[in-house]
């Protein structure tokens, strides 16, 4: 009896061990592999011999180079499986031979992730389990054929192929290793988000600053660069923990690239924004390039090596600052702008070195490893010579609102100072000013002379701002000197005074002359006609001052009781439409009061100093 329980024992534990031992398999599939790369239906098959093609290690234990899309390579390998194999439900794992792959076991094809005809369902390649038919399996012997494609794509996604290749019972395959693999790589290249994060910060204190001062178009393509810059980092980081689709049809990671390279001409734009280039060719240039190469990675036309154009933007980025820079003035006063042209040129040849060496050594961006995690070298440069240019964009900020302020102070004082050299009240006459502008090139004058007689003068000076306040100021003060002067004399000494100090402009004016009776002496230098009881008086009028030396200008003696003098203000007002006040509605409303007149000029649609005076006289 004893013996009896004996031998059962030792057959059930006998049988536990077996069925254990059953339920382990770990069939190592790395080492070599046989790899062609034509491309024929036939390499699928389980008969084909395959003896005669080239051997390659898998797993590769390194990453795949980078590059565009390559022609179709099979890889294949055969190997018989165990006994126990061939009673159990078993898994392929494949490591990462390539970027896409379309796999086929004994001839029979089985679902994969994406395919060669269907790239646009391609996902970053990682470490894949595939479920084996049961069919399959007690067959014996497999052999696995995988028919593959390299995609273009960032170095981010470049996942080193370490394994692993293996076939195992399904409850043991390692079916999360692929997305183990990738939060390993996410974790590596988190310092990208970081430094994304940093590039967008600075790009939305631009976007605020630029609130502030819109006519600062740099610091909106500065923002848009950094933005850009910062957004891809993060992009390309985080896709690692995604499933969206990133590439075409055409293989291409088109949606990422184009965002990629919109930071090229970005960048550009920023540069020639910076040094004042006004010119929109040269910003379509550079929008046309970026035409061309975001049409390439759309697959409309032959595609570009993202970091050559990166270097050929940054090349010819560099030219035309180069060319700027040469015409700057050697002088003390402008050395922040040569400390800033300087800093704006040194991106500018690190994406060109970047692209040359990348383009003679054929290796990817370099990256410093510090505790296991990744620190894109270009970024650790660049991030603080941005940094330096957003200083210094606040820097001249800073000086141009100083100057603005300087500037400001002085147009107060020149408009205070115009506002009393335009100041003179007689009975009977009303005048009424409305410059366009801070400081306007109007000018009149309404003086008393002896007996009850008075000069009245309306002017106009040939530009604006402060070197025509100070020509106003200089015929008012002639007119005030001289005002016992004829109105002909008058304008003649004005004129020798003028001449030769105008740089090309010219002033307009005309003189009345009234006596206590009543009636007048009129002179005119190139002014709009005055008006007489609602009529335009028919002068002979001359050459505006300051044009033609000892010129002379005839007088005409009128007697009017209600008299308009007014600047080209009035008439020149022009509409929503672009349609002008004109001279007739002038006329028709130059018996009205000064007033009157200004506000229906200005109204309709002031473009210009606007200066009406009237006299009326009882006499």
């Amino acid at each position: 009896m004893k013996r009896l329980r004996m031998i059962l024992m030792l057959a059930l534990t006998g049988a536990v061990v077996g069925g254990h031992a059953q339920s382990i398999l770990w069939l190592d599939l790395s080492g070599d592999w046989r790899i062609s790369t034509d491309d024929r239906p036939e390499y699928a098959r389980p008969d084909f011999d395959d003896s005669g093609w080239a051997t390659v290690q898998l797993p590769s234990g390194k990453p795949r180079a980078q590059g565009p899309n390559r022609p179709v390579r099979w890889i294949r390998r055969s190997v018989e499986l165990p006994w126990q194999a061939q009673r159990q439900t078993v898994a392929l794992t494949i490591g990462i031979p390539n970027d896409i792959y379309e796999l086929y076991v004994n001839g029979r094809q089985l679902p994969t992730i994406g395919a060669l005809d269907r790239l646009e369902n391609a996902r970053i390649a990682r470490p894949r389990t595939y479920d084996l038919p049961p069919d399959l399996a007690a067959s014996g012997k497999l052999v696995i054929a995988l028919r593959t494609r390299q995609l273009r794509q960032t170095v981010l996604w470049l996942l080193p192929d370490i394994g692993p290749y293996a076939i195992t019972t399904s409850a043991q395959a390692p079916r999360n290793e692929g997305q183990r693999q990738l939060l390993v790589r996410f974790r590596a290249y988190a310092p990208y988000i970081v430094f994304g994060g940093a590039f967008a910060a600075i790009g939305g204190l631009c976007i605020l600053l630029w609130l502030g001062y819109r006519q600062r178009t740099e610091l909106l393509w500065f923002a848009f660069f950094l933005i850009v810059t910062g957004g891809d980092q993060a992009w390309q980081v985080f896709a690692l923990v995604s499933d969206f689709k990133q590439w075409t049809h055409a293989g291409e990671p088109s949606l990422m690239f184009t965002f990629l390279t919109l930071s090229f001409p970005l960048r550009s734009c920023f540069v020639l924004a910076a040094i004042r280039v006004r010119s929109p060719w040269f910003y379509a240039v550079f929008w046309a390039l970026w035409f061309l190469l975001a049409a390439g990675y759309w697959g409309w036309i032959p595609s570009f090596n993202i970091e050559q154009m990166s270097a050929f933007f940054g090349f010819l980025t560099s030219i035309i600052l180069g060319s700027y820079w040469a015409h700057l003035p050697r002088t003390r006063s402008l050395l922040q702008d040569h400390l800033f042209f300087a800093v704006l040129s040194l991106p500018q040849l690190f994406y060109l070195e970047n692209g040359v060496a990348q383009y003679l050594t054929g290796k990817p961006a370099r990256n410093l490893v510090i505790g296991g995690y990744l620190i894109p070298y270009r970024l650790v440069v660049l991030l603080p010579l941005l940094a330096v240019i957003f200083l210094l964009l606040i820097r001249r900020i800073a000086a141009d609102r100083r100057e603005q302020q300087r500037l400001a102070g002085e147009l107060e004082a020149a408009r205070t100072v115009q506002r009393l050299l335009l100041s003179g009240s007689v009975e009977g006459v009303e005048a009424v000013y409305r410059p366009a502008h801070e400081v306007g090139g109007d000018f009149y004058q309404v003086l008393p002379l002896d007996g009850g007689a008075m000069l009245v003068a309306v002017g106009d000076v040939s530009g604006k701002g402060l070197k025509a306040a100070m020509v106003v100021s200089m015929v008012v003060g002639i007119l005030r000197l001289h005002r016992d002067l004829t109105p002909g004399a008058l304008l003649a000494q004005i004129d020798r005074a003028v001449a030769g100090s105008l740089d090309g402009g010219f002033v307009t004016c005309v003189i009345v002359r009234i006596a206590p009776d009543g009636s007048a002496v009129v002179a005119n230098a190139g002014h709009p006609m005055p008006y007489g009881d609602g009529q335009e008086l028919a002068i002979d009028g001359g050459l505006p001052l300051g044009i033609v030396a000892d010129a002379t200008w005839p007088e005409l003696r009128i007697a009017a009781r209600h008299l308009t003098l007014l600047s080209d203000g009035v008439v020149e007002a022009a509409n929503a439409r672009g349609e002008l006040f004109g001279f007739d509605r002038t006329r028709e409303i130059s018996m009205k009061p000064a007033a009157a007149i200004a506000e229906a000029a200005q109204t309709w649609g002031q473009t210009d100093d606007i200066t009406v005076v009237t006299v009326r006289r009882n006499g």
